[in-house]
């Protein structure tokens, strides 16, 4: 008997979420002239301001900020899928004797090794992704935080709202 690992690439992606596909609209308190001058001083750290923009660009920015929010889930929602089967890959290997064949897909090419050589290196990158999960994850509270922020500092209103 032969063990075969196999990434799941080519699952359906779960569905984005909902907060991401909100609709945003410019709130009633916009200025009427979108004028781009106004100068008014705000010491935010981001590149553009808000009051500094037409309501359309304040809109655009936002979304792409949404946009980018949802990519960056996405990314940690693969990587917390492809950790769960490293940890069940694990603890069926672990369960084998070192000296059983197996297969492992490497750089799309299937190898056969024993479970004693595949082991470690499982446990290796399943260590790495959880690593990376971590960066991840505070990645995205800083982006969910930045776009709450643009949200407020831009007075845009969701569609939920």
């Amino acid at each position: 008997d032969t063990l075969t690992q196999q990434h799941m690439s080519d699952a359906a992606p779960p569905a984005a979420p909902a907060a991401a596909a909100a609709a945003v609209v410019p709130a009633a308190s916009s200025p009427a002239g979108g004028a781009s001058g106004s100068g008014s001083g705000s010491s935010s750290s981001s590149s553009a301001h808000a009051e500094d923009m037409s309501p359309e660009e304040v809109v655009q920015k936002y979304e792409a900020l949404q946009k980018e929010v949802s990519s960056h889930s996405q990314k940690v929602q693969d990587l917390e899928r492809e950790r769960s089967e490293h940890h069940t890959l694990m603890g069926q290997l672990e369960k084998l004797d070192g000296a059983r064949r197996c297969f492992r897909m490497v750089g799309g090419v299937l190898v056969e090794r024993t479970v004693g050589e595949v082991l470690p290196a499982i446990r290796e990158n399943t260590t790495r992704l959880e690593e990376v999960l971590e960066r991840m994850r505070k990645a995205l509270e800083e982006k969910y935080s930045l776009l709450a922020e643009w949200r407020e500092r831009a007075k845009l209103a969701t569609q939920r709202e």
